[in-house]
């Protein structure tokens, strides 16, 4: 059970960081992709499924929940792959990229927040 576990948690970090940067980022009412599971309105305590728009009746979206579980998604998909996978292929592939996909996903998102720090 432990060696499945040290090959499939590495590829869940890493589906769900390269999945859950790219869904914060490019996620909104005119998006053309819908990249939260679900819509949470907290005024009307409702939840929808896929990206919804926010109006004066129901309030404003709260597309996080959403991003969360789709990213859990992925990242679950990856895992299950990966525990597939020889252990010496995921062996090789851990090695060299374990950091890559964070990182990566770390530089995306500051680069995509910094206009908010007028940066």
């Amino acid at each position: 059970m432990d060696k499945i576990a040290s090959r499939a948690f590495p590829a869940f970090a890493i589906g769900f960081a390269a999945y859950y940067a790219p869904a914060y980022s490019f996620t909104g009412a005119t998006s053309a992709f819908t990249w939260p599971l679900f819509t949470y309105f907290p005024e009307i305590n409702e939840w929808r499924w896929g990206l919804v728009a926010g109006n004066d009746t129901i309030g404003p979206p709260m597309w996080w929940y959403g991003w969360i579980a789709s990213a859990a998604l992925v990242g679950l998909v990856c895992a299950i792959i990966a525990s597939l996978l020889p252990e010496r292929a995921t062996e090789k592939l851990w090695a060299s990229s374990i950091w890559i996909v964070p990182i990566a996903a770390f530089a995306f998102l500051w680069n995509w927040e910094r206009v908010w720090f007028g940066l």
